[in-house]
């Protein structure tokens, strides 16, 4: 998948954040399971360029979690003390999309 081997490439080269948890620190269940495989389903059927963004951003983040155990984060929020990734971003901006074409 290019997006993984993007974020790869830049987490090889930044200080890495370990992140456990989804999305700042959130336990993992299995309900997010079921809510990427209908996201999945829906991107398939409408093939919209903001779900594209969303579910490529976390199958990356995913790819990342059955690799390392968890998902490297590198790029520190300004004035906070959390961190993100590429992959992250484009979740954000698929978000931002799809409110956008609404």
């Amino acid at each position: 998948m290019i997006l993984w081997s993007i974020h790869n490439f830049i987490a090889s080269s930044l200080v890495v954040s370990k992140n456990y948890g989804i999305s700042l620190g959130m336990p993992i269940g299995w309900y997010w399971l079921v809510i990427a495989v209908i996201l999945a389903i829906i991107v398939v059927k409408d093939k919209d360029w903001g779900w594209l963004m969303i579910i490529g951003g976390g199958m990356a983040n995913l790819i990342d979690r059955l690799v390392f155990g968890y998902v490297r984060d590198y790029w520190k929020l300004p004035m906070v003390d959390v961190y993100n990734n590429i992959n992250d971003w484009l979740i954000f901006v698929g978000i931002l999309w799809k409110m956008k074409w609404r």
